[in-house]
Order: structure tokens, then C-alpha cells, then sequence
């Protein structure tokens, strides 16, 4: 097996995951059980981003931001959000 192989078997995995959650999401709209949705909708975002919710390297999210980036940023005690957005940008490159 070659390895652009097995990226595009990846790619056909990550693309059927993602579409039986937007199907769960469509599911739980049309009932009345908001736990149910809510859940269908976070697994939804988790699948998209390629990440789980609790993961440390939730920075993996934002755009040019790699793995080896998101591990320096939980390295140096970042790993939300909202303590990026608390930061200097300078401290931002210095990461």
C-alpha cells in the first residue's frame, strides 16, 4: 500500500464520518431532545475540525496553525482560546 493510498483512504474515511454526523445533526433537529442535538452538533464540529473537544492542541484549529505548532503552544501553558486571545502578538511569535 502506498502512502497516497492510504491518504485518500483517510480522506474517504474522514468524508463518510463527517457526513453521518451532519445526518445525525438532521436526525436530532427534527426531535425534541436537546441533549441529543447538542451532542450530534459537537461531534459534528469535532469530526470537521479533526479534533476532539478536550484535546490539548485545540490551537490546531486555527488556520496555518500546524501539529508542531499546537504543541508549542501547549509547551509554553497555551492551550485555549481564550488565553490566545489574552496575548500579546509578540508573545504570539515568540512562541
Amino acid at each position: 500500500m502506498t502512502c497516497a493510498y492510504r491518504e485518500t483512504e483517510r480522506h474517504l474515511v474522514a468524508c463518510v464520518l463527517l457526513w453521518c454526523a451532519v445526518g445525525l445533526v438532521e436526525l436530532s433537529l427534527a426531535s425534541t431532545d436537546a441533549d441529543r442535538l447538542f451532542n450530534a452538533a459537537n461531534l459534528n464540529k469535532c469530526i470537521s475540525a479533526h479534533l476532539w473537544e478536550n484535546s490539548n492542541l485545540i490551537t490546531k484549529q486555527l488556520p496555518g496553525i500546524g501539529k508542531k505548532n499546537a504543541s508549542a503552544f501547549v509547551n509554553a501553558g497555551i492551550h485555549t482560546f481564550k488565553k490566545i486571545r489574552e496575548l500579546h502578538p509578540r508573545e504570539v511569535e515568540m512562541v
